[in-house]
């Protein structure tokens, strides 16, 4: 639940009286963030004015929720389900905090209990689903995201859970065509705000641009990029940053199917949604390797062994990424001395025999030009080489 969720709680909760409930909050959204203090205070003063109110432990529940301490939440929640056993977003909510924790029994539990208070919301499956396919259960979890889409189709959150179940079935067209349906479906929810700067990815490129309209701020848009999907309109950050995980996953449905340039492309968006994510910067830089970039590679490979010291994919790819470039290096050197040679020796052959510049060596055989080499460019390409060498050599061992 976001902090306008929380705030949402605690007016309803403060209309609420004695005698009248007040119509319950919508469950816990998938996009938490930090709450103000003051937020904290209200919750507080609502339990402690209104012990008996289930609504009031709900909205205190919410904030310890937002503020990622599930162990305050799920007793907030508890209470709030003991003094109302048809409270159906405490329920919602409890569950959350379960399986924040990893409880699965415990969460799937109360997901089901809420089904029962409350059919015609879909938000119960979404949570079984989810726990289903923790423990292994993709078939079960297939079946109830299934059902949640036919109950509410303009809801993206179906669309994206089907896509990383495809992803952990390694069907990856599959889960490229239900991740960009769930992109659509999120910007088609956010009302197509424009304005502003824009991330656009339209036909492989991404830059900053004008967006039409009276909207305000930063805007996003994710086209085709090559894939099956079709442009998707501009939607507001604000609600973009919620789907950077599905960026992530579609950027690694992508790759899978042989597209690193696009798959970076894709990671570089959810980086501009959320900067430190190390394993985002990791996938980045195996994109990048793939595409032949070993150079960029190793700069995302450090990137990520900053935020996460002790990655041992990021330190094993970034050895392999720096040896490539060690190599090529290699490579571009001798053929840059290897050209030096050739251009030297074709001036020695052509200033003929009284001097050309080239060393005339009497044979057997007859006259021959011995090849001619600059010792000071081989010397540097050498030296160059074995600097490269120790680098490499002090980076892999560390």
């Amino acid at each position: 639940m976001s902090g306008q969720g929380v705030a949402i709680t605690v007016k309803q909760a403060n209309r609420q009286t004695k005698k009248t409930l007040t119509p319950p909050p919508p469950p816990a959204c998938p996009n938490p963030t930090n709450p103000r203090p003051t937020k904290h205070n209200r919750a507080h003063r609502l339990v402690a004015e209104q012990p008996d109110s289930a609504v009031a432990w709900h909205a205190a529940g919410c904030y310890y929720l937002c503020a990622r301490q599930p162990e305050a939440a799920r007793r907030h929640f508890a209470r709030a389900t003991q003094l109302d056993r048809g409270f159906a977003p405490a329920w919602v909510a409890l569950a959350h905090a379960c399986s924040a924790q990893g409880e699965a029994d415990q969460a799937v539990a109360a997901y089901r209990a809420a089904h029962r208070l409350f059919p015609g919301l879909h938000a119960p499956l979404l949570g079984m689903a989810a726990e289903y396919a923790r423990m292994g259960s993709l078939p079960l979890a297939e079946r109830l995201l299934a059902q949640a889409s036919r109950m509410c189709p303009g809801d993206p959150m179906p669309a994206h859970e089907r896509g990383v179940l495809a992803l952990r079935a390694g069907e990856w067209a599959m889960a490229e065509a239900w991740l960009r349906r769930a992109l659509a479906l999120a910007a088609e929810r956010a009302g197509g705000a424009a304005g502003g700067d824009a991330y656009e990815d339209d036909d492989g490129g991404g830059g900053d641009g004008a967006g039409a309209g009276d909207g305000g701020g930063d805007v996003f848009r994710l086209g085709g990029g090559g894939g099956s999907g079709g442009r998707l309109p501009f939607f507001s950050t604000s609600a973009a940053a919620a789907w950077e995980p599905a960026l992530v996953n579609l950027g690694h449905a992508v790759r899978k199917q042989g597209r690193p340039a696009e798959a970076a492309r894709l990671y570089e968006a959810a980086l501009a949604l959320s900067p430190c994510q190390p394993g985002t910067l990791a996938a980045l830089g195996l994109a990048r390797q793939l595409a032949g970039d070993s150079r960029e590679a190793a700069d995302a490979y450090q990137r990520c062994l900053a935020l996460r010291p002790d990655d041992a994919f990021a330190l094993e790819m970034l050895s392999e990424a720096l040896a490539e470039d060690y190599e090529r290096y290699v490579e571009e050197a001798d053929a840059a001395e290897q050209e030096e040679a050739d251009a030297a020796e074709r001036g020695g052959g052509g200033g003929g025999g009284g001097g050309g510049g080239g060393v005339v060596a009497a044979t057997a055989a007859g006259p021959s030009l011995t090849p001619f080499t600059c010792p000071r460019a081989g010397a540097g390409a050498r030296r160059r080489r074995r600097l490269a060498a120790v680098v490499v050599a002090a980076i892999t061992t560390t």
